[in-house]
C-alpha cells in the first residue's frame, strides 16, 4: 500500500511517478529504480534530491525537461538492470526495502515537495502513480520480464494527452502495404513524420496530419522489395505514451529466415546456441529474444546477423572464444542467460515483436548430451525434430563455422580391423528402413555390438560372436525385449576380442526417427 501528497508537485513542477523495490529478473542491487516526472517545464532539474527510507540520497541530474517527461534513476546500465534505460545512473550508496519504505522529493532549497511510501512492495512489479493520485502494482511487462513502464507513461494514467498518436493496423493488400495512424489526443496535428522500415532500414518517409479522434491510412508499394522473408515497420515518432508508436509485420517465405543451428547446454566451458540466416539479406536482431517460456534473454542494440552467416549467441562469448582457440566468429552475450539442461529442456528465438521463429526441444536420457559434445542440426525445413539433430563431430562443436561431416567417433583404432555404418539413420516402423553397418577384421574374433542411449545405459546387444557373413549387419529399432526405443540418438559401442580386453574398439553415433 502507498500514500502520496499530490498538491505541492503540482504547483513546483516535479513528483515521483513510479518505484520499483522488489525486482524477480535481477537482484536488487542491480534492478531497482526510481522515476521522477515534470509536471511544468524543468529548465535545469539538478540539484533535486530523492530521499530513501530517511537515510539514503540520490542528486538528481539531467537536461532540461518538458513538461511530463521522466528522469530514471537506476544502479546499472540496461543490459545488466532487466532492461529499462537510465537517465541518472548510480551504483552505490542508496537502497529501497521491500517492506516498510518511504520517500521524499526535496527541490533544490530543501523544500519537501512529494513524499510516497509501502508496507509491503510487489514482488516483480513497480508501482505507478495513477491519474487519481493512487498507486498500484503496475501489469505492463518491460525488459526481461518485471512489470512497470519505467521512463513511459504510467500503465495506470489514462489522463488525456494534449498530442497523441498511434498505428493501429498493419497490413498487405496486394503489392502494398497499409498503414492506418489514429490520433488519440485531444489536439490536431500536421507533418508528423511517419517512417517506412524494412529490416530496421529506412526505405521511405511521409508527413500525416489529423485530426482529434480520425485515423488517417498511409501506403507504401512492395512489389520487387519484400525478398524472402523481410520486416517491415510503420514508425512515429515516440509520444508520452510510445508503446503503440510503432508496428510490424513479417512478409515472405515462412520457410526461410532465422534457425537455431548448434546448441551446447552445460558441459566444461560456457553454454551458447549458433543462429544461421538462410536469407542473402543481413538482420537486425536488436530486441530479439532466446529462451525458455519463463526466463528470455534479449539481444543487445545494433547486433546483426550477416545474410547467409552465423552468430553465437552466449553467456560468456570471451571464454568460448578462448576454450574454441578461435576468434573471428561473430558472438553476442545475452542477458538473462536461461540456464540449459542437457538431460531435458526447450529453447525458442522470437524476435522483437514476439513472434516465433524457431524452436528446440529434448527430453528424457536419450535426447540428451553427453560430455562436451554439442548438437548440430542437419536439416532445414520444418520443425528441428529429434532425429534432424546429431551430436558433433569434436567435443566443443563448431562455433560460428559451418559443421564438418561427421564420420563418427574413435576411441583406438588398428590398421586390420573397421567399421563402416552404412545407414546411421531409421524409422520406426519402417521395415526397410534399419541401421545398416559392415565390420571387418583379420581372424575369426568376437564381435561385440551394444546400443546404449545418451544415459550411458544398454538399450541392446545387436550381435555377438563371430564377425557375421560379408560382415554385413543391421538393427531395426528394438531393444532386449523386442520394444521399439524411443526416437532419439544413440550410441554403438563397438568392440572385438576378448570381453576384458578389446583389441579393437570404436563408438559411432546413430539416429531413431519416430513414426511417420
Amino acid at each position: 500500500m502507498a500514500i502520496a501528497s499530490i498538491v505541492l508537485p503540482l504547483l513546483f513542477g516535479m513528483r515521483i511517478s513510479e518505484v520499483l523495490a522488489d525486482p524477480v529478473r535481477v537482484d536488487d542491487a542491480r534492478g531497482e529504480f526510481i522515476e521522477v516526472q515534470a509536471t511544468q517545464e524543468q529548465e535545469d532539474p539538478s540539484g533535486w534530491r530523492l530521499v530513501v527510507s530517511g537515510r539514503d540520497t540520490l542528486t538528481l541530474r539531467g537536461a532540461p525537461m518538458g513538461k511530463g517527461r521522466f528522469l530514471v534513476a537506476g544502479k546499472a546500465v540496461a543490459s545488466e538492470n532487466g532492461g529499462f534505460d537510465v537517465d541518472i545512473l548510480q551504483a552505490s550508496g542508496w537502497g529501497i526495502p521491500n517492506a516498510g519504505g518511504s520517500l521524499l522529493l526535496l527541490d533544490p532549497g530543501g523544500r519537501r515537495i512529494d513524499s510516497m511510501d509501502w508496507s509491503d512492495a510487489p514482488s516483480g512489479s513497480s508501482l505507478e502513480r495513477c491519474t487519481d493520485g493512487s498507486w498500484r502494482a503496475s501489469e505492463r511487462i518491460f525488459g526481461w520480464g518485471d512489470a512497470g513502464t519505467p521512463g513511459e507513461i504510467n500503465s495506470c494514467d489514462d489522463s488525456p494527452l494534449r498530442q497523441e498518436w498511434k498505428v493501429e493496423r498493419l497490413e498487405r493488400i496486394g503489392d502494398s502495404l497499409v498503414g492506418s495512424i489514429r490520433n488519440v489526443g485531444i489536439e490536431g496535428w500536421s507533418g508528423i513524420p511517419a517512417r517506412w522500415m524494412r529490416n530496421d532500414i529506412p526505405v521511405d518517409s511521409t508527413r500525416v496530419s489529423c485530426a482529434p479522434g480520425v485515423a488517417t491510412r498511409i501506403a507504401i508499394g512492395i512489389e520487387g522489395r519484400v525478398g524472402s522473408r523481410s520486416r517491415w515497420v510503420l514508425r512515429l515518432p515516440p509520444d508520452m505514451r510510445p508503446q503503440d508508436d510503432s508496428l510490424g509485420v513479417w512478409i515472405g517465405d515462412s520457410s526461410a529466415g532465422v534457425r537455431i543451428c548448434e546448441i551446447q547446454p552445460g558441459g566444461t566451458g560456457p553454454e551458447w546456441v549458433e543462429l544461421r540466416q538462410i536469407d542473402p539479406t543481413p538482420l537486425l536482431l536488436q530486441g530479439w529474444t532466446l529462451g525458455d517460456a519463463s526466463l528470455r534473454g534479449k539481444v543487445p542494440a545494433g547486433v546483426v546477423l550477416a545474410g547467409g552467416g552465423r552468430i553465437v549467441l552466449s553467456q560468456d562469448c570471451q571464454a568460448l572464444r578462448a576454450a574454441s582457440r578461435n576468434s573471428a566468429f561473430a558472438c553476442s552475450e545475452i542477458a538473462p542467460w536461461a540456464r540449459l539442461s542437457a538431460s531435458s529442456d526447450a529453447i525458442s528465438l522470437r524476435d522483437a515483436d514476439g513472434n516465433l521463429w524457431d524452436s528446440v526441444h529434448w527430453e528424457g536420457s536419450t535426447r540428451g548430451w553427453t560430455g562436451d559434445f554439442t548438437r548440430e542440426r542437419t536439416a532445414w525445413d520444418g520443425p528441428a525434430d529429434v532425429d534432424v539433430w546429431v551430436p558433433s563431430d569434436v567435443p566443443g562443436g563448431s562455433p560460428g563455422t559451418p559443421a564438418a561431416p561427421s564420420v563418427g567417433w574413435t576411441d583406438f583404432t588398428g590398421e586390420s580391423h573397421s567399421l563402416q555404418v552404412v545407414r546411421r539413420r531409421m524409422r520406426l516402423g519402417d521395415a526397410g528402413n534399419t541401421i545398416k553397418m559392415v565390420v571387418r577384421s583379420p581372424s575369426r574374433e568376437e564381435w561385440r555390438i551394444d546400443v546404449f542411449d545418451m544415459g550411458r545405459r544398454r538399450i541392446a546387444r545387436i550381435h555377438q560372436g563371430a564377425s557375421p557373413r560379408n560382415g554385413e549387419l543391421e538393427w531395426d529399432g528394438s531393444d532386449g525385449q523386442g520394444r521399439e526405443v524411443r526416437p532419439g540418438v544413440y550410441l554403438l559401442l563397438v568392440e572385438c576380442g576378448p570381453v576384458k580386453n578389446p583389441r579393437w574398439r570404436t563408438r559411432e553415433w546413430i539416429v531413431v526417427s519416430p513414426h511417420p
